[in-house]
């Protein structure tokens, strides 16, 4: 008889023993379920969406079997209330639970999970809700277990709170129009077909002019390329003073009259619809390039 009672609390010693091994249980957190996807023939698996729409007098319930921290985050606001079971709400105003069968306007919770994270809009916008266990469980060593990156999750919601007006998606800014360069715009003569070139300079004070553009109005080589571009008869280098009576030179007596020149030399550069009317360039290279341009000619 003694030793069938020794064996009994040896194998009551050792069981107590296989119990202190056995680790704590976690915390169960269980969020809304997503809303039921329309019958189809063959529904896809039900997913969880990126994102949770929670509007207007909605309410959005974590449940959980241990105390939870929630930290929400975002141009949107909810409002936390926590809740003790028993607690219901009505069915059509709850985001993902489902009723009971036997009281179908209702959503119903019990002691299974004993806090409830009552969440409610507040104010239009995203909001990152993330929950943490508040208390760590505890080992067979008596320590506390330290948190783990699955012991937190994150949810995200678009809340509308109904009075909030949707934001406005951003004007397009106008596309600016083309500043056009100076001295670039219309031909100066009247938009006539051809090359036409004229520079109008103070004849009496040409020889203190720069070398480069004594040169463009003198020079050999930009004469051979005006007699190469333009027009018959297409180019003029004319004192402002000069007087032009006769019908034959009216086009060049029509520019010379323009207001729109700020200095001496200037010049005229006219092809079709384009032109140019500016300062004289500094050398022979610079008056060609603009020349070219008019013409549409690749430098």
């Amino acid at each position: 008889m003694l030793k069938r009672l020794a064996l009994f609390y040896a194998l009551l010693a050792s069981a107590a023993v296989i119990a202190a091994d056995v680790p704590a249980k976690p915390v169960a957190i269980k969020f809304p379920d997503n809303p039921a996807p329309k019958p189809a023939p063959q529904p896809p698996a039900p997913t969880e969406p990126e994102v949770v729409k929670l509007g207007k007098q909605q309410f959005y319930v974590i449940a959980a079997t241990k105390p939870l921290v929630l930290l929400r985050e975002g141009s949107g606001k909810v409002d936390l209330s926590v809740r003790k079971p028993p607690f219901m709400l009505p069915t059509s105003s709850v985001v993902g639970w489902q009723p009971a069968k036997d009281d179908p306007d209702f959503v119903h919770w019990d002691s299974t999970y004993p806090y409830l994270y009552v969440l409610k809009a507040a104010k239009t916008g995203p909001v990152r809700v993330t929950v943490v266990p508040a208390v760590n469980d505890v080992g067979t060593d008596g320590k506390q277990v330290p948190l783990t990156a699955a012991d937190i999750v994150s949810r995200d919601l678009t809340v509308d709170d109904g009075d909030t007006p949707a934001p406005k998606p951003p004007t397009p800014e106008p596309t600016p129009e083309p500043t056009p360069e100076p001295g670039f715009g219309t031909n100066p003569f009247g938009g006539q077909p051809g090359l036409r070139v004229m520079i109008i300079f103070e004849s009496s004070t040409a020889k203190s002019l720069p070398a480069g553009q004594y040169l463009t109005i003198h020079g050999a080589v930009f004469r051979e390329y005006l007699d190469k571009n333009c027009v018959a008869d297409g180019y003029r280098m004319l004192d402002p003073d000069v007087k032009i009576v006769d019908d034959a030179s009216a086009l060049w007596g029509t520019a010379l009259k323009r207001t729109d020149r700020k200095s001496l030399p200037w010049l005229y550069v006219g092809k079709e619809g384009s032109g140019y009317s500016g300062p004289l360039g500094s050398d022979v290279e610079k008056n060609i390039g603009i020349i070219n341009r008019v013409a549409g000619k690749k430098e």
